[in-house]
């Protein structure tokens, strides 16, 4: 958990780099930063509930062995068998939670890799220029002209893989 809070402050700190955003274009940037952090803490608390649910079985387990052991009327053959199934239950379960975990920091990585990608596009690292939210209707070279740039210009800037996949309300760094 400590992990996660200090790679949110690194994102904080990465976030506040672009000094040529207007005020209004910062607090949508913080805005959109805090969301998305949001969103974060909110797959945690899932994915700790998950958590819980892998310990609460494993209780269970530890629960039935303290049950056989507290059963000696059993013989030393039946009590052995049945210790080693409930052995190998809790070593399914160790592997199920241990690959639950590695699911959980590649998903929680995931998402801050595109927070950050994100964050640099809109930041736009070297790239200095006013944002521009896309609207209903607009293409790519409508909007280069109306900012008198170049349409490779507005793709190179935004890093964009598909120019022709423009999303409404798809913030957009025009370069100057």
């Amino acid at each position: 958990m400590k992990s996660i809070i200090f790679v949110l402050g690194i994102m904080l700190f990465v976030g506040s780099g672009c000094e040529t955003l207007s005020r209004q274009q910062k607090r949508q940037k913080e805005m959109r930063l805090h969301n998305d952090i949001t969103n974060l803490k909110a797959s945690v608390e899932r994915l700790e509930q998950r958590l819980d649910g892998i310990e609460a079985g494993r209780e269970d387990v530890y629960a039935q062995i303290s049950d056989s052991q507290a059963s000696r009327e059993k013989s030393a053959t039946q009590y052995a068998t049945e210790i080693e199934a409930l052995n190998s239950k809790i070593m399914a379960q160790k592997k199920a939670q241990a690959l639950r975990e590695k699911q959980m920091v590649s998903d929680l990585s995931k998402t801050m890799v595109g927070i950050m990608e994100k964050n640099a596009t809109t930041s736009g690292g070297s790239v200095s220029g006013v944002e521009h939210p896309v609207q209903a209707g607009e293409t790519l070279s409508e909007i280069a002209a109306a900012y008198g740039v170049q349409t490779k210009a507005i793709i190179k800037a935004n890093r964009m893989k598909n120019p022709d996949d423009l999303k409404i309300g798809q913030l957009l760094i025009i370069p100057d």
